[in-house]
């Protein structure tokens, strides 16, 4: 019997293994399966944090209208109190912008002003609320009629469906102050008028009227830099002589004090 030799078998290259395929990344969701103690005490933490955080700008808003009313004793623009009132064209209460008069005191210590924000009824005189006719209200905490208005636009978002309900805003005032002698805004003329002379004057003669010198040859004179000390700005609208008042200086044609 003839003997079989055995052929030796081909060894191919073994292929190298896929790699699995990199899975984005997703966020744990939190477990559903939380005792009634844990959903508890999450909700309590965020209410605790919520009223803390607006306890702290209550605060804050009292000390800032306390620094007013403390700075301002005695002004004769704002009656003692820090804030001007604002009026709407009807005469109606509208809010309040700080006193721009000079401060009667320059620094105020650390123990007054924590006397009068946390201590006392008038501890809030100055600041603005607001009040709906649904029957809800916000203690006066808010230091501009911006912030006010908006707290009021969101009561209104979420309890009337963004509709205007007649709200208004209010300010606490100190004992003794009669609201209806509040200093208001002194009224400004119109910022731009036309020229409606009898004798127009040219064009170059309208322009030749303001101020020549540089900004800042006017500011070393103690005059405004924008006008130069005239007060106003002569312009050329479509052909038409105009006549804008200085918004730097309103129309007073000094040089602003460094404050």
């Amino acid at each position: 019997m003839a003997a079989t030799t055995a052929t030796p078998s081909k060894r191919t290259a073994k292929k190298p293994a896929k790699r699995p395929a990199t899975r984005a990344a997703v966020a744990k969701r939190p477990s559903r399966h939380t005792s009634p103690a844990e959903r508890f005490a999450s909700w309590l933490g965020r209410r605790i944090a919520r009223h803390a955080k607006a306890h702290h700008e209550s605060v804050r808003s009292r000390k800032d209208a306390a620094i007013l009313r403390i700075t301002h004793e005695g002004c004769q623009t704002c009656g003692g109190l820090g804030v001007i009132t604002k009026r709407d064209k009807d005469g109606s209460f509208a809010g309040s912008k700080t006193c721009p008069a000079k401060p009667r005191e320059v620094k105020v210590s650390k123990l007054r002003i924590h006397a009068a924000a946390r201590a006392g009824v008038d501890k809030r005189s100055g600041l603005l609320g607001w009040r709906c006719p649904c029957g809800k209200s916000q203690k006066p905490r808010h230091h501009d009629d911006k912030t006010a208005t908006k707290a009021l636009r969101t009561h209104e978002q979420e309890k009337h469906g963004g509709r205007p309900m007649g709200g208004g805003l209010v300010m606490q005032l100190p004992e003794g102050v009669d609201p209806t002698n509040l200093p208001a805004p002194a009224k400004t003329a119109s910022l731009t008028k036309t020229n409606t002379a009898a004798a127009p004057k040219t064009d170059l003669q309208w322009l030749a009227q303001n101020s020549r010198i540089t900004p800042a040859a006017a500011r070393k004179k103690g005059l405004c830099g924008d006008c130069g000390g005239t007060g106003a700005l002569y312009t050329l609208d479509s052909g038409t002589q105009t006549t804008t008042v200085c918004a730097p200086c309103n129309g007073r044609g000094k040089a602003a004090k460094a404050s």
